[in-house]
């Protein structure tokens, strides 16, 4: 491993003062976020929403300098809010026209050389880094030959886990999924989504973790419907074996009665075409489910406003964006799999006498998934009370604001503390 042969030194820093009189420099690679901060949201994920958001209010501080590197630049004359952010563009890996893998693998190694010199060469007093892949392994080793400390995102419990490391993320390779494990043992800090993921790394002696929420913004969702004008049982996410979206359609089917909308935006990963055919398909035989494929941000607030009860079918995530913003527009979650480090208890045989919460996770049991959407769908005071408290757990944790302020105060302290590069 040449990359482990470089020494590890003292990372360059400036001091107190330096700090208390110049603007900390953070800067960040991802390939969507500058879609995203052009409204173009079906281009990115829920950690690129969660990055701009808080880069965003990031920038807003008078001591904080955030530059984003990505693949697309906001125009300046743009409607959108941008903040302060500083967008720097790279060249992505050159698209169609090449139908052999080595002409493939060139264009990518093509594009590894523009974002390493990038790197080298941009202003930083710390990188932030998120998603495990070769870009980050880059920003880690950039970050080692600049003496630049580095602060990672983890935006999937798959990022804790080094075999899934190797087979999903990193196609097999095990050298690269024990490099990334490495790199996070020398990360300055490691931000994880919940107390989970943090308990998942120890193990790997993974030093220096703290634990952020996702970042959401907070403005538009002040006023929200009542029970009595809700109708809908909702499903949102991207299309990926993960996210089991046919366990919808299926509840859909086991509740004729109620309406249902599924919003599944089409996505590029393994498998994810035929699974996308299959929920398409398997919708159209369901007058009551509606079948979306896709929807901007604009477009989805109506529905979350519709909405009842938010379903939620994936066997694994970080912490769901859509589950944030359930809770934003004052929608209950039913988790088939999911407690969410025990944010939502798991129903018992009872449902009539389950205590309100902001959400229920159902263990994998059909029966008490109908159970547990039925009675949010037609209990008005007990839904409305398990509405309130998921609105004000999500304005309590995962705020822009305040989300940004945890960074701010994360950053100075790497910056005036002892981080490892």
């Amino acid at each position: 491993m040449f990359f482990a042969a470089i020494p590890r030194r003292p990372c360059r820093l400036p001091d107190m003062a330096m700090v208390q009189n110049k603007r900390l420099r953070v800067t960040a690679f991802s390939a969507f976020v500058g879609h995203v901060a052009r409204g173009e949201e079906a281009f990115g994920g829920g950690s690129e929403m969660d990055l701009w958001n808080t880069a965003r209010e990031l920038s807003r501080f008078p001591d904080i300098e955030v530059r984003l590197l990505t693949f697309a630049v906001p125009s300046a004359s743009g409607s959108h809010d941008c903040g302060n952010v500083i967008f720097s563009k790279v060249m992505p890996p050159a698209a169609g026209g090449y139908s052999a893998r080595a002409c493939q693998r060139l264009s990518m190694l093509a594009f590894y050389l523009r974002l390493f010199r990038k790197l080298l060469f941009v202003p930083a007093d710390i990188f932030y880094a998120k998603l495990a892949s070769v870009e980050t392994l880059l920003v880690f080793l950039v970050g080692r030959v600049r003496r630049v400390p580095v602060c990672f995102r983890l935006s999937h419990d798959i990022e804790t886990d080094e075999m899934r490391l190797r087979d999903q993320i990193f196609r097999g390779n095990s050298w690269l999924s024990k490099y990334f494990i490495n790199c996070l043992k020398s990360a300055a800090a490691v931000v994880c989504q919940k107390p989970s993921q943090a308990a998942a790394l120890k193990p790997f002696g993974v030093p220096n973790l703290t634990v952020i929420g996702n970042a959401h913004a907070f403005e538009q969702s002040e006023n929200v419907p009542p029970a009595g004008e809700r109708d809908l049982v909702l499903w949102v996410g991207r299309c990926h074996p993960l996210k089991r979206p046919l366990e919808f359609v299926t509840l859909a089917r086991r509740l004729p009665h109620r309406q249902f909308a599924l919003v599944l935006a089409p996505t590029n990963y393994p498998g994810a075409q035929e699974i996308f055919t299959t929920v398409e398909a398997a919708s159209r035989d369901l007058e009551n489910l509606r079948f979306i494929p896709g929807a901007s941000k604009a477009d989805l607030a109506p529905l979350y406003l519709r909405g009842r009860v938010f379903v939620l079918t994936s066997e694994a995530e970080g912490f769901p964006n859509v589950v944030i913003e359930a809770f934003k527009y004052g929608v209950p979650v039913v988790s088939d799999t999911l407690d969410l480090d025990g944010l939502l208890p798991t129903a018992t045989d009872r449902v009539s006498q389950l205590s309100p919460a902001s959400g229920f996770c159902v263990a994998g049991n059909p029966e008490m998934m109908d159970q547990v959407v039925e009675r949010l769908m037609h209990d008005d005071g007990w839904w409305s009370a398990c509405s309130e408290q998921g609105r004000r757990y999500a304005a309590e944790t995962f705020d822009a604001r305040r989300i940004a302020e945890q960074y701010r105060h994360l950053f100075q302290s790497l910056a005036v503390g002892g981080a490892r590069c």
